[in-house]
């Protein structure tokens, strides 16, 4: 049998790291007599399983490629008896062919992971604005990484308590594979600072503003402005942490509010609100606050009725900042509109056969105050811009709406002919849009619809105002608030999925953990989006859960510190192509690679409420 030859390796010492050990080459020199290391010469070429300073040796990938010969080999580390008593240890390295049989034995012990998931995250936020401005930042310690882990178990688990994570992280193909136990998450949370997140905001934006540019002047760039409510059980919260809870159940809520990029899905501003500050107290703020993290000034913000008055059009206008804001329509200036230009909605001419509605489009003159002190001692002075008004009328929309009012009201009247005992919102309706005469008795004796109240309530039903100061033509101001709707349905899931509820102890975890929700959902919107323009090739789900549940069937095992990925056959490819996911290779990477051997340091107005209450009415009606 042919001698086995060793090969011939750079000198090594092991250096001790926490609960790990590695193996880094290193060289020396002589300097005033003493032969010293060379500063910057270490490398890491190889890890000791066990973390001891002997043991099986974990080459880098790097390492096996300047020495193939090592790929055949197991190698270990072992160590000498010191020649004389209280002496210095030495090492040694031995090299064993590999055994196939013991390997083939292992490998059916090996660690199975559940990867799908994560691998496509991982290719959604791939070379994105959001994970370039991450690895910008939070690189030391490889915060980087464990951020997009965690922000991966709240998406997936739909939480943002950190009680399982580590048994998560057990299961999960992970960026940051190691476990992280609910204090070290709470030390990584802490070391997100407000100058972290600036710097983050201000990265991302740059990052954004970088592939807007390329898009100047031939379309428009839209941000969806929204935000989202979160409840909190925590009890040591600052007044500027939280605000109270609207629904009145004694906890404190954090608003988030977010600007999103309506076409990509990222997501490049967010600010945490009091909870008792509505939507349309916080745009002053937000505009003035957007110019310090560098946000995109030519891009249009879109908002829903929530962010819409008179004072808010004021500060866009004051601010430079364009807009499309749904108006509402119970307002006296929406009327007047509507009432001016009912005829022509109404009428044939003005249907448009793309949206499927009539429009009417006008554009007038808005005056607003200047936006600067002045001593004047009346009427501050006033500045004239043109304003876009886009109005829309969908008769389909006032005939199910009418439909459902008769309905409800008709209901009404049975049960107040039977005596039957109405609730605090049935009663409300039917003193509204009823009239009820009784006898001395109290029993109805007439009852009557109320057809002034009735047409006043259904004169805006089916009409929709969208206000721009840029936008001049109907179509793409429709299509700018409906791509914001999305967003917000997005929104909407997210809350849902937490159920409103977020999970915190104190001020010092808080900050850094809404900015590790605030990734999470920007990971949500970015798959969302990108799943929405795959659907044309046939996806064989609508939701973003329901495809990252199927996806749950790929597996990875953990061997020999690799992860090969199983066979991905059937519905699962299906998906990957779908997607335009790459299939993953047997062999994707070594947990080297992807950890970085570095320190593991573990840081209702009346209309609406009439409108709700007509909807629960007919569901009712429907059922029966």
């Amino acid at each position: 049998m042919a001698k086995m030859s060793l090969p011939t390796l750079p000198p090594m010492k092991h250096v001790k790291n926490g609960k790990h050990c590695y193996l880094v080459t290193f060289k020396n020199k002589w300097q005033e007599g003493k032969c010293v290391a060379v500063k910057g010469m270490t490398k890491t070429v190889a890890k000791i399983e066990g973390g001891e300073t002997t043991g099986k040796v974990v080459w880098t990938e790097e390492f096996l490629q300047e020495h193939p010969e090592l790929g055949k080999l197991d190698t270990y580390r072992k160590a000498k008896a010191p020649a004389k008593p209280g002496g210095r240890r030495s090492y040694f390295l031995v090299f064993e062919p590999h055994d196939e049989q013991v390997s083939l034995r292992q490998s059916f012990k090996a660690k199975t992971l559940t990867a799908g998931p994560t691998w496509v995250l991982d290719h959604i936020i791939k070379d994105s604005p959001l994970a370039t401005a991450l690895k910008d930042v939070f690189s030391p310690y490889n915060r980087h990484r464990k951020i997009v882990s965690l922000a991966y178990y709240m998406y997936l688990n739909s939480t943002t308590s950190m009680e399982c994570y580590a048994a998560f992280a057990k299961n999960n193909r992970l960026p940051w594979q190691a476990p992280l136990r609910p204090s070290q998450c709470s030390q990584l949370f802490k070391s997100i600072s407000k100058e972290d997140i600036d710097k983050f905001l201000k990265k991302l934006n740059q990052e954004v503003c970088k592939i807007e540019q390329v898009n100047v002047g031939s379309v428009n760039t839209c941000y969806a402005l929204d935000a989202t409510s979160f409840s909190t059980y925590a009890k040591n919260l600052t007044q500027e942490a939280g605000g109270h809870n609207k629904d009145e159940d004694h906890l404190r809520q954090i608003n988030l509010l977010m600007l999103v990029n309506q076409k990509t899905g990222v997501p490049i501003y967010y600010r945490c609100v009091d909870g008792d500050v509505p939507d349309i107290a916080s745009v002053l703020y937000t505009l003035r606050d957007i110019v310090r993290s560098g946000v995109n000034r030519r891009a249009i913000a879109v908002g829903d009725r929530g962010y819409f008055s008179i004072a808010n059009i004021h500060r866009f206008y004051q601010g430079k900042a364009s807009f499309v804001m749904n108006f509402k329509t119970s307002g006296s200036l929406a009327r007047n509109f509507i009432t001016k230009h009912k005829a022509e909605l109404e009428g044939m001419d003005s249907y448009d056969p793309v949206l499927r509605q009539h429009v009417y489009s006008i554009t007038t003159s808005w005056s607003y105050p200047v936006n600067f002190k002045t001593n004047c001692k009346q009427r501050r002075p006033h500045e004239r811009a043109d304003i876009q008004v886009h109005i829309f009328f969908d008769a389909n929309i006032k005939h199910i709406k009418t439909e459902n009012l008769t309905i409800a009201l008709s209901d009404l009247r049975l049960r107040l002919k039977g005596g039957s005992k109405l609730s605090y919102e049935e009663q409300k309706l039917a003193e509204r849009l009823l009239i009820i005469e009784r006898d001395a008795e109290g029993n109805c004796v007439s009852i009557k619809a109320n057809k002034a109240k009735i047409a006043e309530y259904l004169f805006t039903a089916g009409y929709q105002i969208l206000l721009s100061d840029c936008i001049a033509d109907p179509r793409e101001a429709y299509r700018a608030y409906q791509m914001h709707n999305s967003m917000a349905e997005a929104f909407a899931v997210w809350k849902q999925d937490l159920r409103g509820r977020f999970h915190t102890s104190t001020c010092s975890t808080t900050a850094g953990k809404i900015f590790t929700l605030f990734i999470a959902t920007s990971i949500a919107l970015l798959f969302k989006t990108h799943a929405s323009y795959c659907k044309a090739m046939a996806l064989p789900f609508d939701g973003d859960k329901a495809i990252m549940e199927e996806l749950k069937g790929i597996k990875a095992k953990e061997w020999q510190d690799r992860l090969y990925y199983t066979e991905i056959t059937g519905i699962k490819r299906l998906l990957l192509e779908a997607l335009d996911i790459p299939i993953p290779d047997v062999a994707v990477f070594t947990k080297a690679e992807q950890q970085d051997l570095q320190s593991d340091q573990e840081l209702a107005d009346d209309e609406g409420f009439i409108a709700s209450t007509v909807d629960e009415m007919v569901a009712k009606f429907n059922n029966n």
